[in-house]
């Protein structure tokens, strides 16, 4: 059977380097202005990352093109093919939260967030704040079709003092806010209305200072549960291309 163009558009195998996101096995020398390259080790790793990222990512059919399995999988599918009988459990949840770092933040998604649009700190609800000023976050830019999101991060707010203010680089006090801040953020905007998420553990990773005066951006996952119960709300804050901060908050999603 022929398959249309409009329909090849969407198989999740591609020969093209250019794309937005694209799961390889290789590193490769070429790079692509705007892409982020996210290597895999297994067949289970594509499939996270085809579940977070959803028709926003693409795999780059050259570098597996040896591996029979793969190849025999994902040719002449689409997403909505490979994932038809997926389904995220608590396991597959624990597994997220460690290869978030990986997917990155490309330009093109930091060009968007340099966009006047994006200049208003988000809605001071959003983040459980009374005063705006305290917000740390910009208004978010969500991932098509996805429950990831990005923002810039704001440092400035007026409920932190601090004994000096080192030159170099924000300090891991003020850095803390904007995780708990993005973890809140996502919560509000991807589970129900009715439940409010209530933090009950927090885990942060310390990679690369986060430095004073060059923006820094952050990307956000969260998933919980429909009803209330427990659930993840999981962050990556970038600069420069680089992982700085990231993490996850342990959450309980309870009603109103």
């Amino acid at each position: 059977m022929m398959i249309g163009v409009g329909v090849r558009d969407k198989m999740v195998l591609t020969k093209d380097f250019s794309e937005q996101y694209l799961i390889c096995k290789n590193k490769h020398d070429e790079t692509s202005k705007n892409g982020s390259r996210i290597i895999v080790n297994n067949r289970n790793e594509i499939q996270l990352f085809l579940s977070i990222l959803k028709d926003n990512v693409k795999v780059y059919e050259p570098d597996f093109i040896e591996d029979k399995e793969i190849i025999d999988w994902l040719f002449d599918k689409t997403i909505e093919d490979i994932l038809e009988d997926f389904r995220m459990t608590r396991k597959t949840i624990l597994e997220v939260k460690d290869i978030l770092p990986r997917i990155g933040i490309p330009n093109q998604i930091c060009e968007e967030l340099s966009l006047s649009k994006y200049d208003s700190r988000v809605k001071k609800e959003l983040v459980h704040k009374v005063n705006e000023q305290n917000v740390m976050l910009s208004d978010f830019y969500r991932l098509p079709n996805t429950d990831m999101l990005f923002s810039k991060v704001i440092i400035d707010t007026e409920e932190i003092n601090l004994d000096h203010v080192s030159d170099d680089h924000v300090q891991s006090m003020v850095l803390a806010e904007v995780c708990r801040q993005s973890t809140v953020l996502a919560a509000s905007i991807v589970q129900d209305p009715k439940l409010r998420f209530i933090v009950t553990q927090d885990i942060k990773n310390y990679k690369n200072f986060v430095v004073n005066n060059q923006p820094s951006y952050i990307q956000m996952l969260c998933m919980t549960p429909k009803k209330k119960g427990a659930g993840f709300s999981m962050f990556n804050i970038v600069q420069d291309g680089k992982s700085c901060v990231h993490g996850y908050l342990v959450g309980y999603s309870y009603l109103r």
